[in-house]
């Protein structure tokens, strides 16, 4: 008190003259949200709880879905890792995907394939790495072509079949099923049925029709 008038020294650690009035003194707590370290000061971090421990603003938990991905607190949890493609479900999770489109859905990598490609190996966030143009996986994923039958377009074909083999029942899935050598039915050539005379059986030897008499 000089002179009759009320002076206020120096403030207490962690209070301030917010106010001005030097009658109430230090009146404001400076380890608040609302003045943190000084008057006016706001702790507000964004998608984040915040606190102000002995004046200093600090970064709490993030909220769900969000993430300090940049490592600066000052911005809070500044990344929506439920839509961010290259932090999808987590900082510094990526969704990729070269034959196709993909998308973040709720923390997860969501890939659309390109026509031809799919996703394989079932890891949503490298998207479609699979061509489905060869033999082990064939207009789909574990979709595998016999060794004769190459794939073409995504549909296994049947190849060149072995001499003395045919794919008479056109099906590419069981490559060149007949033996032209000793089939009655497909004798030296697919379609070339071997006639059985009166009390007889059909033979096919070598690729020629014949018969047997019966007893």
């Amino acid at each position: 008190c000089t002179m009759g008038t009320c002076t206020m020294g120096t403030c207490d650690a962690g209070f301030a003259n917010c106010d001005g009035n030097a009658v109430n003194g230090c009146e404001t707590s400076t380890w608040t949200l609302a003045n943190c370290g000084a008057c006016g000061l706001v702790c507000g971090l964004a998608n984040a709880s915040e606190s102000c421990a002995t004046g200093t603003c600090t970064l709490g938990p993030c909220d769900t879905g969000f993430g300090n991905c940049d490592g600066i607190w000052q911005n809070g949890c500044e990344v929506n890792t439920w839509t961010s493609l290259a932090n999808c479900g987590g900082c510094g999770l990526s969704c990729t995907n070269a034959h196709g489109t993909t998308a973040c859905v709720l923390g997860a990598c969501s890939s659309t394939c390109a026509l031809g490609w799919g996703n394989c190996d079932g890891d949503a966030q490298n998207g479609c790495e699979t061509a489905l143009d060869t033999e082990a996986n064939c207009g789909a994923c574990g979709t595998v072509c016999l060794p004769v039958s190459p794939c073409t377009l995504g549909q296994c074909g049947c190849g060149t079949c072995n001499a003395g083999f045919a794919n008479c029942d056109g099906m590419a899935g069981n490559g060149c099923e007949v033996t032209l050598a000793s089939a009655p039915g497909n004798c030296g050539a697919c379609g070339n049925s071997c006639p059985t005379p009166a009390n007889s059986t059909r033979t096919c030897a070598m690729g020629a029709c014949g018969f047997t008499c019966n007893a």
